[in-house]
């Protein structure tokens, strides 16, 4: 295995063991003898001008290669196929809706992958690699990178679910608090999975019908197997999306029936002040005339005569069921 600086790892990969590999091997990769496998960080200026000068890839290729921003694609070039997967991002204090791209050329005996954050999934087949009765063609590690991939994904989209059923459990359950901040963020992590997932199974399925003969029967199947898969990851974000804005709508009806509610409270209590109301504004008009404003009990007949019509009110809101 070769280290140098930007260089994650590099394997020769041979019939039966794992070989030292060389810059000057690299250089010669045309070679039909020679088959390596080359991981490196995009962002480290040494590897990107190895890339650009010493890596025998034709010049929309490195720039593809190393492009800023991408989505997952295919594309057949005379020489080979360059790929853009993306992985869930499981990186310590990492969102793992925030996917890493990882960009891939790849040829019968060659194959170059570049990442600028870690993902694990690479890193597992790195070391499949390693193992005696590991991966030794350039077919079997980019299934599996792709079937890693796709692996890692599976608990992301079991955690997405299993927080919307709590939240349809809140939902449901009048008692129940139901946070609408959690419900925002479940459906951004599903809309940011959903953006990649989507293309990335059409970019599986160039890749299953282009019958590549360095890839065996059973990496094929494979290769068709994790398509199912990812396909299902889709429609499950898909079915998300749909259930979270029911979820919404739910809550929004929640939110609207306790607002009618308080209204009709509020509604309800002005309406039996009204006639106290009418009669303490004739009262407090300055004319004369005005019913036992000489008399010493008046005070306190007014005061009965409203709590009787508070009374009354109240009897004839419960007669009428508004109450």
């Amino acid at each position: 295995m070769l280290t140098k600086p930007g260089c994650i790892f590099a394997f020769k990969l041979e019939n039966h063991s794992i070989g030292t590999i060389h810059w000057e091997e690299i250089r010669s990769s045309h070679d039909d003898q020679l088959s390596y496998w080359i991981h490196i960080n995009r962002t480290v200026p040494e590897m990107q001008r190895w890339l650009k000068e010493d890596a025998s890839l034709e010049s929309n290729v490195s720039d593809a290669l190393l492009a800023s921003s991408t989505r997952p694609r295919l594309e057949i070039s005379n020489e080979g196929i360059l790929m853009t997967l993306r992985g869930v991002n499981l990186n310590e204090g990492a969102d793992p809706s925030d996917m890493i791209s990882l960009r891939i050329w790849v040829e019968k005996n060659r194959l170059i992958t570049l990442e600028r954050e870690k993902l694990l999934s690479v890193a597992a087949v790195a070391q499949r690699v390693e193992e005696p009765n590991g991966f030794r063609s350039v077919g079997e590690i980019l299934i599996a990178i792709i079937v890693g991939l796709t692996d890692k994904m599976g608990p992301v989209i079991d955690e997405i679910n299993d927080t919307l059923e709590i939240l349809e459990d809140g939902v449901l359950d009048p008692n129940k608090p139901v946070d609408r901040t959690d419900l925002i963020e479940l459906r951004q992590h599903a809309i940011m999975l959903h953006r990649h997932l989507r293309p990335q199974v059409l970019t599986l399925q160039e890749l299953y019908h282009l019958k590549l003969g360095w890839i065996e029967v059973k990496q094929h199947k494979q290769l068709k197997e994790t398509i199912n898969r990812v396909t299902r990851f889709v429609e499950d974000l898909d079915t998300v999306r749909d259930r979270a804005t029911v979820i919404q709508d739910e809550l929004a009806n929640r939110y609207a029936e306790t607002m009618n509610q308080r209204m009709y409270a509020v509604s309800l209590i002005a309406t039996i002040l009204l006639p106290m109301t009418i009669l303490t504004g004739l009262l407090g008009i300055n004319v004369g005339g005005i019913p036992l404003a000489q008399s010493k009990f008046g005070f306190t007949l007014v005061t009965l005569s409203m709590v009787a019509m508070g009374v009354g009110g109240f009897w004839i809101a419960r007669r009428l069921k508004w109450l």
